[in-house]
Protein backbone atom coordinates (compact mmCIF):
# COMPACT_ATOMS: atom_id res chain seq x y z
CA UNK A 1 0.00 0.00 0.00
CA UNK A 2 1.39 3.08 -0.93
CA UNK A 3 0.89 5.14 2.11
CA UNK A 4 2.69 2.73 4.07
CA UNK A 5 5.66 3.11 2.24
CA UNK A 6 8.93 5.76 2.69
CA UNK A 7 8.33 7.01 -0.60
CA UNK A 8 4.28 7.54 0.83
CA UNK A 9 5.41 9.04 4.04
CA UNK A 10 7.71 11.04 2.02
CA UNK A 11 5.11 12.38 -0.60
CA UNK A 12 2.51 13.30 2.29
CA UNK A 13 5.07 15.18 4.17
CA UNK A 14 5.25 13.18 7.02
CA UNK A 15 9.09 12.94 6.87
CA UNK A 16 10.34 14.75 10.38
CA UNK A 17 13.86 13.25 10.90
CA UNK A 18 16.06 15.71 9.89
CA UNK A 19 18.89 13.34 10.75
CA UNK A 20 22.34 13.79 12.51
CA UNK A 21 25.14 16.19 11.23
CA UNK A 22 26.80 13.40 9.82
CA UNK A 23 23.82 12.29 7.56
CA UNK A 24 23.08 15.76 6.72
CA UNK A 25 27.02 16.51 5.44
CA UNK A 26 26.25 13.02 3.67
CA UNK A 27 23.43 14.27 1.74
CA UNK A 28 24.80 17.55 0.49
CA UNK A 29 27.60 14.89 -0.74
CA UNK A 30 25.58 13.50 -2.76
CA UNK A 31 24.09 16.63 -3.79
CA UNK A 32 27.21 17.98 -4.95
CA UNK A 33 28.67 14.59 -6.81
CA UNK A 34 26.09 15.36 -9.40
CA UNK A 35 27.77 18.74 -10.28
CA UNK A 36 28.84 17.31 -13.58
CA UNK A 37 31.09 20.26 -15.24
CA UNK A 38 32.19 23.85 -14.10
CA UNK A 39 29.02 25.49 -14.52
CA UNK A 40 29.03 29.73 -13.97
CA UNK A 41 25.40 30.75 -13.94
CA UNK A 42 26.20 34.80 -13.90
CA UNK A 43 28.92 37.28 -13.45
CA UNK A 44 32.23 36.08 -12.05
CA UNK A 45 34.90 38.55 -10.92
CA UNK A 46 38.20 36.50 -10.30
CA UNK A 47 41.49 38.32 -9.24
CA UNK A 48 44.08 35.28 -10.28
CA UNK A 49 41.98 32.58 -8.37
CA UNK A 50 42.43 29.41 -9.50
CA UNK A 51 38.88 27.10 -10.21
CA UNK A 52 39.23 23.03 -10.48
CA UNK A 53 35.70 21.48 -11.15
CA UNK A 54 33.11 20.34 -11.20
CA UNK A 55 32.06 24.11 -9.40
CA UNK A 56 29.00 25.30 -9.22
CA UNK A 57 28.87 29.18 -9.21
CA UNK A 58 26.15 31.65 -8.23
CA UNK A 59 25.84 35.08 -10.24
CA UNK A 60 27.45 37.91 -9.49
CA UNK A 61 30.75 36.24 -6.90
CA UNK A 62 34.34 37.72 -6.06
CA UNK A 63 36.70 35.22 -5.98
CA UNK A 64 39.97 37.04 -4.66
CA UNK A 65 43.65 36.91 -5.25
CA UNK A 66 45.76 33.16 -5.49
CA UNK A 67 42.50 31.97 -3.87
CA UNK A 68 41.35 28.27 -4.95
CA UNK A 69 38.35 26.04 -5.55
CA UNK A 70 38.32 22.39 -5.44
CA UNK A 71 35.62 20.93 -6.69
CA UNK A 72 33.03 19.34 -6.15
CA UNK A 73 31.70 22.72 -4.65
CA UNK A 74 28.58 24.99 -4.88
CA UNK A 75 28.81 28.81 -4.24
CA UNK A 76 26.06 30.50 -4.50
CA UNK A 77 24.45 34.39 -5.61
CA UNK A 78 26.55 37.46 -4.45
CA UNK A 79 29.19 35.30 -2.40
CA UNK A 80 32.87 37.18 -1.83
CA UNK A 81 35.77 35.18 -1.41
CA UNK A 82 38.78 37.15 -0.55
CA UNK A 83 42.59 36.42 -1.13
CA UNK A 84 44.53 33.13 -0.74
CA UNK A 85 41.18 31.07 0.31
CA UNK A 86 41.31 27.73 0.34
CA UNK A 87 37.81 25.95 -0.49
CA UNK A 88 37.86 22.20 -0.52
CA UNK A 89 35.94 19.68 -1.81
CA UNK A 90 32.63 19.01 -0.96
CA UNK A 91 31.78 22.35 0.07
CA UNK A 92 28.59 24.23 -0.39
CA UNK A 93 28.59 27.60 0.32
CA UNK A 94 24.82 30.11 -0.12
CA UNK A 95 24.02 33.51 -0.99
CA UNK A 96 25.59 36.43 -0.12
CA UNK A 97 28.36 34.76 2.12
CA UNK A 98 31.67 36.77 3.00
CA UNK A 99 34.77 34.51 3.08
CA UNK A 100 38.05 36.66 4.03
CA UNK A 101 41.25 36.53 3.57
CA UNK A 102 43.56 33.65 4.34
CA UNK A 103 39.93 31.38 5.03
CA UNK A 104 40.29 27.43 4.90
CA UNK A 105 36.63 25.24 4.09
CA UNK A 106 37.08 21.79 3.80
CA UNK A 107 34.24 19.39 3.31
CA UNK A 108 31.23 21.73 4.76
CA UNK A 109 28.06 23.54 4.31
CA UNK A 110 27.46 27.33 5.18
CA UNK A 111 24.09 28.81 4.77
CA UNK A 112 22.86 31.85 3.43
CA UNK A 113 24.78 35.44 4.71
CA UNK A 114 27.29 33.95 7.03
CA UNK A 115 30.59 35.48 7.30
CA UNK A 116 33.64 33.65 7.68
CA UNK A 117 36.66 35.85 9.26
CA UNK A 118 40.31 36.25 7.84
CA UNK A 119 42.70 32.98 8.94
CA UNK A 120 39.61 30.72 10.12
CA UNK A 121 39.53 27.43 9.04
CA UNK A 122 36.22 24.95 8.81
CA UNK A 123 36.24 21.08 8.70
CA UNK A 124 33.18 19.11 8.03
CA UNK A 125 30.87 21.36 10.06
CA UNK A 126 27.31 22.88 9.23
CA UNK A 127 27.07 27.04 9.30
CA UNK A 128 23.51 28.01 9.46
CA UNK A 129 22.08 31.67 8.37
CA UNK A 130 23.18 34.85 9.44
CA UNK A 131 25.96 33.46 11.83
CA UNK A 132 29.59 35.47 11.59
CA UNK A 133 33.00 33.68 12.34
CA UNK A 134 35.70 35.71 13.76
CA UNK A 135 39.37 36.11 12.94
CA UNK A 136 41.98 33.25 13.74
CA UNK A 137 38.69 30.52 14.94
CA UNK A 138 38.66 26.62 14.25
CA UNK A 139 35.32 24.90 13.69
CA UNK A 140 36.12 21.07 14.05
CA UNK A 141 34.50 18.07 12.37
CA UNK A 142 31.17 17.15 12.75
CA UNK A 143 29.74 20.30 14.20
CA UNK A 144 26.88 22.53 13.96
CA UNK A 145 27.05 26.58 14.58
CA UNK A 146 23.43 27.38 14.70
CA UNK A 147 21.69 30.49 13.22
CA UNK A 148 22.62 34.18 14.05
CA UNK A 149 25.76 33.03 16.41
CA UNK A 150 28.43 35.13 16.97
CA UNK A 151 31.72 33.68 17.66
CA UNK A 152 34.59 36.26 18.36
CA UNK A 153 37.86 35.70 16.94
CA UNK A 154 40.33 33.01 18.04
CA UNK A 155 37.37 30.78 19.39
CA UNK A 156 38.05 26.77 19.08
CA UNK A 157 34.85 24.71 18.58
CA UNK A 158 35.97 21.23 18.95
CA UNK A 159 34.25 18.33 17.44
CA UNK A 160 30.64 17.07 17.26
CA UNK A 161 29.89 20.05 18.84
CA UNK A 162 26.66 22.20 18.76
CA UNK A 163 26.34 25.91 19.57
CA UNK A 164 23.19 27.85 18.65
CA UNK A 165 21.38 30.22 17.83
CA UNK A 166 21.52 33.48 18.92
CA UNK A 167 24.80 32.93 20.93
CA UNK A 168 27.62 35.01 21.49
CA UNK A 169 30.45 32.98 22.10
CA UNK A 170 33.72 35.50 23.90
CA UNK A 171 36.92 35.75 22.50
CA UNK A 172 39.72 32.99 22.90
CA UNK A 173 36.85 30.34 24.44
CA UNK A 174 37.61 27.17 23.40
CA UNK A 175 34.44 25.37 22.88
CA UNK A 176 33.92 21.29 23.90
CA UNK A 177 30.44 21.15 25.29
CA UNK A 178 26.99 21.95 23.35
CA UNK A 179 26.31 25.42 24.02
CA UNK A 180 22.09 26.33 23.82
CA UNK A 181 19.96 29.07 23.81
CA UNK A 182 17.73 28.66 26.49
CA UNK A 183 15.17 30.69 24.50
CA UNK A 184 14.98 27.71 21.76
CA UNK A 185 14.50 24.18 21.84
CA UNK A 186 17.59 22.37 23.01
CA UNK A 187 17.55 19.11 21.75
CA UNK A 188 20.39 18.55 19.50
CA UNK A 189 19.84 14.88 19.17
CA UNK A 190 19.29 13.82 15.52
CA UNK A 191 19.09 9.81 14.07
Amino acid sequence: EEGKTLKGWLARGNWTDVGSPHSLRQAERWKLQDIAITDIIGDLSMHGARVQGPVQLGDSITLGKNTRVIGPVAIGSGTTIGSNVLIGPYTSIGDRCIIRNNAKIFSSSLYNRAIIGANTTISGSIIDNDTHIGERCSIENDTVIGPRVVLRNNVVVHSKTRVWPEVVVPEGTIVKEHILNDKFDLRCEGS
